[in-house]
């Protein structure tokens, strides 16, 4: 019996509150597993928000946000690109953080 290649898409996901999300995976299930993992939040809770930007076909060692080569991974982005979303989804984590910290003190002032 002959394996047979299962094709990868590459799958970008939105969910509010969680940024963008670059996976690679053959369906939509294993796509927001995927992406609830990188987000950090539990996949049941959040399951039902996210959201597809657009698909595309994911070509071996091609980047699919930059379009660059790499041939040292599976994932569906390079390096420069994973550590870029990386440092996006930190900012965003930091400001919502500081944008509550605020509020609660600005809430707590008026009382």
């Amino acid at each position: 019996m002959a394996a047979t290649k299962e094709k990868r898409i590459a799958w970008f996901l939105r969910a509010p509150g969680c940024g963008l999300a670059v996976v690679a995976a053959p369906n939509y299930e294993q796509a927001t597993v995927k992406a609830a993992e990188l987000w950090g939040v539990p996949w049941g809770k959040i399951v039902s928000q996210i959201e597809v930007e657009r698909t595309a076909e994911q070509k071996p060692n091609v980047c699919v946000e930059c379009g660059g080569v790499y041939n040292y991974s599976r994932d569906a982005l390079c390096e420069r690109c994973r550590n870029r979303k990386r440092r996006e989804h930190e900012e965003m984590r930091k400001a919502a953080g500081a944008y509550r910290r605020r509020e609660f003190y600005r809430k707590g002032k008026k009382q």
